[in-house]
């Protein structure tokens, strides 16, 4: 068993470096190497929990370096995953574990273990925000393809 949270740590950790990767490529230019590191980083991706919006980042990404390569209809289709992934996510922000975090002051500390249900609302709405913001982005990505 602990194993287990070292397990997630790498794989979030192998995540991050692919789709990091996969972005300096594409800004490089370097399309083919984009589309092969997002690729390995969805496959990490589909480890995880099903709504996890890793998974409609990494499709997101996806469908814009095929979408560069000329492959609309291909890029078409991830985006509509994307768009599904990123509407799935908003339930695995519901289940996030949210635990206090380090506090400046003693103040800050007091008033997050008398108000830990506010903290948490504020947390959510701000991973609410931010699958709002990649799902926007993903319609207008999808937008431009179609013009």
């Amino acid at each position: 068993m602990a194993a287990e949270p070292a397990l997630w740590r790498l794989s979030d950790t192998l995540w991050e470096r692919l789709a990091e990767a996969g972005l300096a490529a594409f800004e490089a230019g370097e399309s083919d190497d984009a589309d092969a590191l997002w690729m390995a980083a969805l496959a990490h991706a589909e480890r995880l929990d099903g709504d996890d919006p890793r998974r409609a980042a990494t499709l997101n990404n996806l469908a814009a370096v095929r979408h560069r390569r000329g492959g609309a209809g291909e890029a078409e289709g991830f985006y509509g995953a994307a768009l599904d992934a990123w509407r799935a996510a908003e339930a695995w922000v519901g289940r996030m574990d949210l635990s206090p975090r380090a506090r400046s002051s003693l103040f800050h500390l007091r008033l997050e273990q008398k108000h830990r249900e506010a903290y948490r609302c504020i947390a959510r709405a701000e991973m609410e925000k931010l699958l709002h913001e990649g799902h926007a982005a993903t319609l207008g990505n999808l937008a431009a393809l179609r013009r």
